[in-house]
C-alpha cells in the first residue's frame, strides 16, 4: 500500500501543483514509513 506512491507518476500530481522535489521527498518518506512498519 505505502509503495504505491511509486506506481503514481510525476504527471498525476502536476494537477494538484506538486513539484518535482516535493514528490521525491513524498516518495522518499513513504519508503522510509514502510521500512519502520516491516521492522516491527
Amino acid at each position: 500500500m505505502l509503495g504505491a506512491a511509486d506506481q503514481i507518476s510525476d504527471a498525476a500530481f502536476a494537477p494538484y501543483g506538486v513539484d518535482t522535489e516535493s514528490i521525491r521527498a513524498l516518495r522518499q518518506r513513504f519508503a522510509e514509513w514502510q521500512k519502520e512498519l516491516r521492522q516491527g
